[in-house]
């Protein structure tokens, strides 16, 4: 009995050690992580603000570089709803492809954009992985027949006037967005893996009549 006894003894002892380590790693995982929270709104903004720059001035291959350099070809979820790299890449690859053979550029001019996060709550998803809650606002200007590549995601046209006006004359547009995202750590850096939300129109206005 006296040796069973010693056994169980040990054996508790041994769990109970495993279990604080355990705790100790957890508590020190999480606040790794909370001290990366930082460096993972700023890779967001850093990624907003070269978007939209980007989107601004039409240098569609600097923003197929940018998405490249900022998406890692990782999947967290098998989801259709879901949007990755592919996606990202193969739509602004069809942008810059259709002005070269068309010679459209001027059909989809964008100015004065700019964006604000409202809402941007990171968490903890799993190791080196991110999980974030993600709300912003939009205003440019651009055509009401164009379609707008988001940071996120794509929007398609944006009325289905297809009269002359609908290329000649500029809109104000007011946008919001909600976007849930899955980024991992990848070689020190923060990359978004897939998400998923939606953009929608605020409110929009003819520049004609802004500028009055």
């Amino acid at each position: 009995m006296k040796k069973f006894f010693k056994r169980a003894n040990r054996g508790l002892l041994l769990g109970g050690i495993i279990l604080i380590a355990l705790i100790i790693y957890i508590v020190i995982d999480y606040s790794r992580f909370n001290s990366e929270k930082s460096a993972i709104k700023k890779q967001i903004e850093d990624y907003m603000d070269g978007f939209f720059k980007h989107l601004e001035s039409g240098d569609y291959e600097a923003l197929l570089k940018l998405v490249n350099d900022s998406y890692t070809g990782k999947a967290v979820v098998s989801d259709n709803y879901f949007t990755d790299i592919t996606d990202m890449t193969s739509e602004i690859k069809n942008r810059l492809e259709q002005f070269l053979a068309e010679n459209k550029k001027n059909d989809y001019i964008i100015s004065d954009a700019s964006y604000r996060i409202t809402s941007n709550s990171v968490k903890k998803a799993g190791p080196g992985m991110a999980f974030v809650k993600l709300k912003y606002s939009v205003t440019l200007n651009g055509y009401s027949s164009m379609d707008i590549i988001f940071p996120f995601g794509i929007m398609g046209g944006i009325t289905f006037d297809s009269s002359p006006d609908a290329k000649t004359e500029q809109f104000t547009y007011s946008f919001e967005g909600e976007y849930t995202l899955y980024m991992y750590k990848e070689k020190g850096t923060w990359k978004f893996s897939q998400n998923s939300g939606y953009d929608w129109i605020k409110n929009m206005t003819s520049v004609k009549e802004v500028s009055k």
